[in-house]
């Protein structure tokens, strides 16, 4: 699993299309080290911010959606409560693009 989550942490130019397949099809072990990752940008956002080609939040945000995992749902909205040049650098175009259909995936009745 460790092998996969490194070889999406980066935007080397080619879709890891092979390894979000293998994400997909072991979703239950995935989806704790996908919640890290959101975690992980959280906390500590100029450690992201600091590496430009970084993109594992995005395949994160977009594999737990499909999942409909419900615990990155206050993640999430933490996440899009950052200061706004936070979260554009963070998500760019996929603010509007995707937020919107994330958090209806993964929404609780915890409004």
């Amino acid at each position: 699993m460790q092998s996969i989550l490194e070889s999406i942490r980066y935007n080397n130019g080619k879709f890891p299309h092979n390894e979000l397949q293998q994400l997909i099809q072991n979703k239950d072990e995935a989806i704790p080290h996908l919640l890290s990752i959101v975690e992980e940008v959280i906390d500590i956002p100029d450690a992201y911010i600091d590496e430009s080609s970084r993109i594992d939040l995005l395949y994160a945000l977009y594999l737990l959606a499909q999942f409909r995992e419900t615990r990155v749902y206050p993640l999430l909205i933490k996440l899009l409560s950052l200061p706004d040049d936070l979260v554009d650098a963070f998500l760019g175009e996929c603010i509007t693009e995707g937020a919107g259909r994330m958090l209806a995936s993964v929404c609780t009745d915890d409004i």
